[in-house]
């Protein structure tokens, strides 16, 4: 990022042409969804009107592009690995930087459309057709350029971050060594052409925050080296090559390792302050949903299995492998996510005060799987310092089951699952990620 505006967001210093054989362009339909959104925001800009669940629509839209471009990349390992590898904390962590990053952006456009109120030239309020003029103008790089940039480099960064997992899941039993490669057309960047054929060690810290993408739109690529060792030279020296540029960039770490797509230094913003924001929206601000009252005579009934008891709700728990000494099961949500239930939690949540009517969490149990695989909607909510929860929610006739996950230490859990009892307002809020289709 570069040039600082006077509201104090960045300007992105993206490459002015898309030169890479292998750039995937942003669906039209999706550009267009973006702009109804923008326009929509602008129009609450004028009449100044409430619109954080605007904004909070802006960043799940582009957030969730970013999200799909980084699943794609990732490739197959995504959901071959095992429950426990720790490829799914890292995509997780990767997801919640985009989210972030999204953020700013939209806080950035929100900033320079409201900038655009204001004739300065004639020192006067703008008419609205003059102001959304001017809106399309300023955010037609938004929309478009910027973002496929941005989604390009969030594909990028998957395709090299799982080869990087899999290179030092490896290092022992196939090599330890890995060389830079270029695609070696005359598009080839002169410092990424230093790094061609240089061989370096996996083990090496220095030299693998040489590894790609290390530039917008860039083409490089590490591959597994075999060959003579004598080859292998320090990440120090290499560093050395590429000099202060290097040092100074957004492209100086290895984002697998840091679990970043985007570095805070691409940012649009610095506070990212929609974010902290996101638990005062509740589904009510939200123009496209409604109460569950309202729609929840044409569900089916939530269909409650009373032979499970306190004698045997131990056999609904499947073991898929240790945290530490801990058991955990796992499961996926709707776009395959491994998400693991520690055995101590589904204890907890099936002992006590849990098994007495009106909780009954031991017989709503075999539900989790379903909810979090068919969610109707899924909230991000805010929970203190940058840490989130991810609220699953499905609606029945007569119930709302809920799930709420957390990014443990080392994966992505199951803290709890329960009937909603509380006033729906309290639970449908956040960030929107998915809605239930009508």
């Amino acid at each position: 990022m570069s040039n600082v505006t006077a509201f104090g967001a960045r300007v992105p210093n993206y490459p002015e042409s898309i030169c890479c054989d292998h750039f995937v362009a942003v669906a039209s339909g999706l550009s267009e969804r973006i702009k109804k959104i923008q326009d929509q925001l602008a129009k609450e800009i004028y009449e100044s009107k409430q619109n954080l669940d605007t904004q909070a629509q802006l960043i799940a839209e582009e957030g969730l592009l970013m999200i799909n471009g980084l699943h794609n990349g990732y490739g197959k390992l995504r959901v071959e690995a095992a429950w426990d590898a720790p490829d799914h904390l890292m995509l997780q962590m990767m997801e919640l930087n985009i989210i972030e990053f999204a953020a700013s952006k939209t806080e950035a456009r929100f900033a320079a459309m409201t900038d655009l109120m204001l004739n300065r030239d004639k020192n006067q309020i703008r008419s609205f057709s003059d102001f959304k003029s001017e809106v399309d103008k300023l955010t037609s790089n938004y929309n478009k350029t910027w973002l496929e940039t941005e989604y390009n480099f969030s594909i990028a960064t998957a395709q090299n971050s799982a080869a990087y997992m899999r290179q030092k899941s490896e290092a022992e039993s196939v090599t330890p060594y890995v060389q830079y490669q270029t695609v070696g057309d005359d598009q080839v960047r002169d410092e990424h052409a230093l790094l061609d054929g240089r061989v370096f060690n996996l083990n090496d810290k220095e030299a693998m925050r040489l590894y790609p993408p290390n530039g917008y739109n860039c083409r490089c690529e590490m591959i597994q080296y075999v060959g003579n060792k004598d080859k292998v030279i320090s990440g120090k020296s290499a560093v050395k090559l590429l000099g202060d540029q290097f040092e100074g960039s957004a492209f100086n770490f290895n984002r697998a390792d840091a679990k970043q797509v985007f570095k805070r230094s691409q940012f649009y913003t610095d506070d990212g302050e929609v974010l902290t924001k996101i638990n005062d929206i509740s589904y009510e601000s939200y123009k496209n949903l409604t109460a569950w009252k309202l729609f929840k005579s044409k569900l089916k009934k939530l269909k409650i299995d009373k032979t499970i008891v306190p004698g045997n709700k131990d056999e609904l728990f499947r073991s898929d492998g240790k945290r530490g000494k801990v058991d955990f099961m796992g499961f996926t949500d709707h776009l395959q996510r491994k998400v693991i239930l520690k055995k101590d939690v589904f204890d907890t949540h099936t002992s006590g005060k849990y098994l007495q009517k009106g909780e009954v969490r031991h017989q709503l149990f075999p539900h989790v799987k379903s909810v979090l695989n068919d969610a109707d909607e899924v909230w991000l909510i805010s929970v203190s310092d940058k840490k989130y929860i991810m609220r699953y929610i499905k609606f029945f006739a007569d119930e709302v089951l809920i799930i709420e996950t957390e990014i443990g230490a080392k994966s992505n859990e199951i803290k709890t699952w329960y009937k909603m009892k509380t006033d729906e307002i309290d639970r449908r809020k956040g960030l929107l990620l998915k809605k239930r289709k009508v």
